[in-house]
C-alpha cells in the first residue's frame, strides 16, 4: 500500500521534516519505492532480486562511478520484488562521488559547516568531535524513527544520511 499510495515531492522543502532527497535529477521523499531510483539507471550491486516480508536490507546503488548506500523495508507479510520495497534511509559521501546530491533545506556534500548551522537553524541537534571530524545528529520524531546524520571534515559535509522510518510502514 505505501507504495502504490506514495507521490513524489514536485519541490524540494526547506523544512527537514519533509525528508526531501534530490538524487541526480530524481526527486523523492522518504520513505520512497526503490524503483525510483532503479527507473534513473541506478543498479543494485549485488543480487537481491525479492525481499522477504517483514523484512529490511542495506544495500549499495551504484550509477557509473557513483554509488548510494540504501536502506529497505519491505512491509508486507509476503516477499515482494526488490523495487517495491521502500527505502528508508539514503547515505551518501564524498568518496561514493555522488552527483547532485541533496537533502532538504539545501544540505549537500561540500557545503561549509557555517551554512550547515544556518540549515539546521530553528532544529534541536547534538554534535559529537571525533579525531578529525565533528557529527551532527538531529532526532526530528518522538519515536526516533528518524535522524539525519551530517559528518564535518576539513570543514565541510563529507557524509550524510537521512532515515526515515514512519509508523505507517509498519501497519
Amino acid at each position: 500500500a505505501m507504495v502504490t499510495n506514495y507521490v513524489a515531492p514536485t519541490a524540494m522543502s526547506d523544512n527537514l521534516k519533509d525528508y526531501t532527497v534530490q538524487v541526480g535529477d530524481v526527486l523523492l521523499a522518504v520513505p520512497a519505492p526503490l524503483n525510483v531510483l532503479l527507473e534513473d539507471g541506478w543498479v543494485i550491486d549485488d543480487e537481491f532480486e525479492v525481499i522477504p516480508g517483514r523484512w529490511s536490507e542495506y544495500m549499495y546503488l551504484e550509477k557509473g562511478d557513483q554509488r548510494l548506500s540504501v536502506s529497505v523495508i519491505n512491509t508486507h507479510d509476503n516477499a515482494v520484488a526488490v523495487g517495491y520495497a521502500m527505502i528508508y534511509d539514503i547515505e551518501v559521501s564524498s568518496y561514493n562521488q555522488p552527483e547532485n546530491v541533496q537533502y532538504a533545506a539545501g544540505i549537500k556534500l561540500g557545503m561549509s559547516e557555517e551554512d550547515l548551522l544556518v540549515a539546521l537553524d530553528g532544529y534541536t541537534y547534538e554534535s559529537s568531535d571525533y579525531d578529525t571530524s565533528r557529527v551532527y545528529n538531529l532526532e526530528l520524531e518522538d519515536d526516533y524513527n528518524t535522524s539525519y546524520s551530517i559528518w564535518i571534515r576539513e570543514g565541510v559535509v563529507d557524509q550524510m544520511s537521512v532515515s526515515y522510518r514512519p509508523d505507517a510502514l509498519y501497519e
